[in-house]
């Protein structure tokens, strides 16, 4: 007799040796038992989880000979030829491959037979979102108003590719995945039945390797049953290429340690063993997950199937939760380079040798709570300790007009200035400069801060706000708040004290340091140089009265107005 795959071998027989939960049974075994049984299923969930297999254990409870009943005999003809896929009353049907129109017009035909042998006739469509648009539709008419002794099983991985219509007319079963002990478990059952010499270590392996699904863990351990004698933990690692947990930990580790020789010369091993590239990346996120959960919910059992306790708080004191979710989406686009690339070893190396560069920036970091309105610039800033005191300076009288163009001009306010004496703030600026002998540190790094923001703004044609700015003087600086004063011109204090003025400003000395600005208008500045104020340009003659475009042109620019004799 020819050799039988392990997953055909040990299909369940009833609804006792199916591994599914047991609320499904029971619902089940409900309709069976009280005769209300539907005329249309829908089993949806994974792959290898039991849905074709609970349709045909269902279609023998329903044609045994001593049925319906709950618990099928399995010797009767019906039940046999069920179990052997003979049957002329059970039709299983592969949307896949017979998904047109006219495979369920054939179908419809068929339903007005009545069943051969059995009491139902019952179709099981396998991957029925498979079928097209006209198909579903034929199928429509018939699964809401069949005969009696029919009943639909349809099965599908993709429910949600299921027509609303489809849905509203059967009794849905969700079927989920096999947890890794039930695997495990069955797995023992299998091997002790099939004279299989295994160690239960390597069958656990199998079952993670499932990734829940029973018939591809039975798949896996025929496959390692012979390729060795004995089913080992290396055995299982060398047929299905898996990275191992030793190897990985190394990796990971390395990794950690920001090891960039290290990290290829595992890589290289592993290489050279016959692992795939996308398998090492798979398996080092499925890690570097665990790390994170082991950060955030060490109580949590299914971590423990990646590596033990001791060493996943051993790498998890190398990592910080920013850095695990930066490196996770560093794979994730490294995957795809390996996946679309001729050779995947470039791309893998590449990824890996990223994960260990001290340089790069997390995807998650904290963005400062700064928005400027014009783009930020580096600026250097300048450093306290090695700021020498500025220069005395000789006594300014910015009496001459500053040059603008007719686009700057536009921009100042057409009103007109009354400029007053403030010898009230003079006295204060002088006496607060005076009593340090010198002009402070903080005052010139002020200052400093001042100038380099009226240059950069000019580099960026903020020409206007430049030429206003220029002209003001940092007389405190302190707590992180700056007052300029302004000598001479009282508009151009009032026009440094504006929103837009004073946020340019504001906004590009943030990037050197976190500064309010506060503007103040004087008629005249102090110099420490010199202990008498010089009085800035004012006529104190009786002028005559000037006409209007003049005296606002004075009033933006100041100046004097003189005569010609």
């Amino acid at each position: 007799m020819s050799y039988e795959a392990l997953y055909r071998r040990w299909r369940p027989k009833d609804f006792d040796t199916l591994i599914v939960h047991d609320t499904f049974k029971q619902a089940l075994s409900n309709a069976l038992a009280s005769g209300h049984i539907a005329h249309a299923y829908l089993f949806a969930g994974p792959r290898g989880t039991g849905k074709t297999s609970t349709a045909r254990i269902l279609a023998k409870a329903l044609n045994c000979d001593r049925g319906p009943t709950v618990h099928p005999c399995g010797e009767c003809q019906n039940c046999l030829s069920i179990a052997e896929g003979s049957s002329m009353d059970v039709l299983e049907i592969d949307a896949a491959s017979n998904r047109g129109i006219d495979n369920i017009k054939e179908l419809r035909d068929r339903i007005a037979f009545a069943p051969v042998d059995g009491r139902y006739k019952v179709y099981v469509i396998d991957e029925v979102h498979m079928l097209t648009t006209e198909a579903f539709n034929a199928l429509l008419k018939t699964l809401e108003e069949p005969p009696d002794n029919v009943v639909f099983i349809l099965a599908t991985t993709d429910p949600h590719k299921v027509p609303a219509t489809i849905h509203s007319r059967c009794q849905r079963f969700d079927f989920h995945r096999v947890t890794v002990d039930d695997i495990t478990q069955h797995l023992v059952m299998v091997a002790k039945g099939s004279d299989i010499v295994a160690d239960k270590e390597a069958l656990r392996l199998i079952a993670i390797q499932a990734e829940g699904g029973m018939r591809d863990a039975l798949s896996l351990l025929d496959q390692c049953a012979v390729m060795s004698p004995r089913v080992t933990v290396d055995s299982v690692r060398d047929t299905l290429g898996i990275v191992g947990r030793e190897a990985l930990r190394e990796l990971v580790t390395a990794i950690g340690n920001y090891d960039a020789a290290k990290t290829i010369e595992i890589t290289h091993k592993l290489l050279v063993q016959g692992r795939e590239a996308v398998r090492i990346l798979t398996e080092l996120t499925e890690y570097l997950r665990a790390l994170l959960l082991f950060k955030t919910i060490p109580e949590d059992e299914e971590i423990y199937l990646v590596d033990d306790k001791e060493s996943l708080a051993a790498n998890a004191e190398l990592f910080s939760t920013q850095r695990i979710l930066s490196a996770t989406e560093q794979i994730a686009k490294g995957m795809n380079n390996v996946k679309n690339s001729l050779n995947p070893r470039i791309f893998l190396e590449l990824a890996l040798l990223q994960l260990c560069s001290r340089d790069e920036m997390p995807a998650h970091v904290e963005k400062q709570n700064v928005q400027p309105t014009e783009k930020t610039v580096n600026v250097p800033k300048p450093k306290i300790a090695d700021t020498q005191p500025t220069e005395k300076k000789q006594p300014v009288v910015p009496a001459e007009p500053v040059e603008k163009n007719e686009q700057d001009i536009a921009e100042l306010p057409k009103q007109s200035v009354v400029v007053k004496s403030d010898n009230n703030a003079v006295e204060q600026a002088k006496k607060a400069t005076e009593s340090q002998g010198t002009v402070s540190q903080n005052i010139s790094v002020g200052q400093q801060y001042w100038q380099m923001a009226v240059e950069y703004l000019a580099q960026q044609g903020k020409k206007a706000v430049s030429s206003c700015a220029k002209s003001g003087k940092v007389v405190e600086f302190k707590d992180n708040k700056m007052t300029v004063l302004f000598a001479g011109n009282d508009f151009i204090c009032k026009r440094m004290s504006n929103d837009d003025y004073k946020s340019a400003m504001e906004n590009t000395i943030l990037t050197m340091q976190r500064v309010g600005v506060k503007c103040q208008f004087v008629s005249q500045f102090a110099d420490q140089s010199n202990s008498a104020a010089v009085t800035l340009a004012k006529d104190n003659k009786t002028e005559e009265k000037l006409p209007p475009s003049v005296e606002e042109a004075r009033n933006a620019f100041g100046g004097t107005i003189k005569k010609e004799e």
